[in-house]
């Protein structure tokens, strides 16, 4: 009896050291991001479930401004997260750096599982237009969406209106039929017009400069130099047209008439926004508040751009190998189903677009359709574009403002832009 009780005692030490053994051994990893938290669990799940031996810890920032800071004190320190779920002009950023691990071994060894077989094309261009720095590869997709236009049904019935605005021209007048000073209703507004960085360029000014042919900078693609193009008349007059709506024809709202929750308070008929709002007015908007998509309007040309996050490995991780794994997961199939489940955007694999809802719901209809039919440009990303498109905002602010003429403000962010890269 006593040889069987010192048996078990044995087996019961071993079955412990066993166990903690084994989960000494898991590789730990951790994932910096920002929400929805529920999508950045699930697939944190989803992965842990696939590979057991590794464990993933998920830090979710408040905001990118939060994020970008931590993760510049995190590359100066020598201690860093294992992956990073970045703004798409972080990555040319922090590459010239030399803060990021390189890619293109790794895709050019898994092309298929990656790419996809075909190539999916915006995933793929992605990939080689945005994430690569002087002939390498720094990150993998994660996230996509493009601008389209939002617009209140019912506030477009009030004013007769049966369809959204298809051009500019058209644009201007429904925004002037839907305005209506006396019930502080305005016919559209902009993005943004206090966030002095690249989103308030990009989703403020670049969606309209791209309809008249504009283009703001031009990157060797050799040495990452930019040229910058910025006080050329197609900016200039896209700029005028702005404010032109604002100031002259009085249909845009003024920055000093915003106020919270127009949208939702039926105070402005159209704006234009991207996927990543979507979820948002599932959420949030009234129950009697009814809207629609559609194209965004168009000019002389009929070009759409794409932006979104990117995944990437810090040059500093010490989990080389089960980064990389991860990265490749959560910017699968997969992970971009769970994602877009929670986020609310488009799938950022083409592939995924012909399964529901994105297959049959209006709105996602409408983006696919609307990316499949105007001109794909991509914003052209440089070392330093987040500080010089930050400034350029800056000049864009003072015209929305009426501070500085559109001609003035276009030459204003040319010279800044120019003098702050030869710094």
């Amino acid at each position: 009896m006593l040889k069987w009780r010192k048996l078990v005692s044995i087996l019961t030490v071993l079955s412990l050291i066993v166990v903690e053994s084994t989960v000494l051994a898991k590789t730990t990893i951790t994932w910096w991001t920002l929400g929805p938290r529920e999508g950045a669990e699930e697939i944190k799940q989803a992965y842990e479930k696939k590979n057991p031996d590794v464990s993933v810890e998920v830090l979710i920032l408040p905001s990118w401004d939060d994020l970008w800071k931590k993760l510049m004190v995190s590359v100066a320190g020598g201690v860093t997260p294992d992956v990073v779920r970045g703004k798409d002009y972080w990555v040319v950023d922090l590459a010239s750096r030399k803060a990021l691990l390189p890619l293109d071994d790794v895709i050019e060894k898994n092309k298929k599982e990656i790419l996809g077989m075909p190539p999916e094309r915006i995933y793929t261009r992605r990939i080689y237009d945005l994430y690569t720095y002087q002939g390498r590869i720094y990150a993998l997709p994660f996230h996509n969406f493009w601008p389209v236009l939002v617009y209140n049904e019912n506030l477009f019935k009030e004013a007769g209106l049966r369809r959204a605005p298809r051009t500019f021209e058209e644009f201007r007048e429904f925004g002037i039929k839907l305005t209506k000073p006396e019930k502080k209703q305005w016919g559209t507004m902009l993005y943004t017009y206090t966030r002095l960085e690249p989103t308030l360029v990009l989703w403020s000014f670049y969606v309209y400069s791209l309809q008249n042919k504009a283009i703001l900078v031009k990157v060797a693609k050799e040495t990452g130099e930019p040229t910058f193009l910025l006080d050329a008349p197609e900016s200039v007059n896209t700029l005028q047209w702005i404010v032109d709506n604002i100031y002259r024809h009085k249909f845009c709202t003024p920055p000093e008439a915003i106020s919270p929750n127009m949208i939702e308070n039926e105070k402005v008929a159209m704006w234009i926004t991207g996927q990543f709002s979507f979820g948002g007015y599932d959420r949030t908007m009234p129950p009697n508040v009814k809207w629609a998509v559609a194209p965004i309007p168009t000019n002389i040309d009929k070009a759409i751009f794409t932006e979104g996050n990117a995944l990437f490995i810090p040059a500093g991780t010490k989990n080389k190998e089960a980064a990389i794994e991860f990265a490749k997961f959560a910017s699968g199939k997969e992970a971009d189903l769970i994602w877009s489940k929670w986020s609310g955007t488009m799938p950022f694999r083409d592939s995924n677009w012909a399964k529901p809802p994105y297959s049959n719901m209006p709105r996602y209809v409408v983006s696919a359709n609307e990316m499949k039919t105007y001109k794909l440009v991509f914003p052209q990303y440089f070392p330093g574009y987040t500080e010089v498109m930050s400034k350029v905002a800056e000049s864009l602010q003072a015209a929305f403002y009426n501070k500085m003429s559109p001609l003035d403000a276009m030459k204003k962010a040319q010279t800044d832009a120019v003098s702050m890269v030869k710094k």
